[in-house]
C-alpha cells in the first residue's frame, strides 16, 4: 500500500452560509454526496461533523468549501466516510 500527502497552502478566504445538519441530512439519504460509493448501500448514521473537502491529486481546486461529514457503518459493521456540501443553494453548484 501506497501513501501520499499533498501540501497545500491555506489562507482564509472569507465567511459562508452553510446548510443545517438536518438539510444535509436529507441530502445524504437523495444520495446527493461527494465521491458516492459505487453501488448503494443501507448505513446507520453514528457522527457527524463540520469539515472542509480538499480534492485529490490532480483535482484543480481554488479554494476548500465546507461539507458536513458523516461518520457510518454499513450492514457488516464497516466504517464508511461520506461527505455533503454544506454550502447553501445560493452558493452550492
Amino acid at each position: 500500500m501506497d501513501l501520499v500527502k499533498i501540501w497545500r497552502k491555506l489562507e482564509y478566504a472569507g465567511d459562508v452560509r452553510v446548510i443545517s445538519p438536518e438539510k444535509a441530512y436529507e441530502l445524504l439519504q437523495n444520495g446527493e454526496v461527494l465521491r458516492k460509493p459505487m453501488s448503494k448501500l443501507n448505513l446507520e448514521v453514528v457522527k457527524i461533523e463540520p469539515g472542509y473537502y480538499a480534492g485529490g491529486i490532480g483535482e484543480k481546486q481554488e479554494y476548500y468549501y465546507p461539507v458536513w461529514i458523516f461518520h457510518c457503518r454499513d450492514n457488516f459493521g464497516k466504517n464508511v466516510t461520506l461527505a455533503v456540501n454544506a454550502l447553501t443553494e445560493i452558493l452550492r453548484e
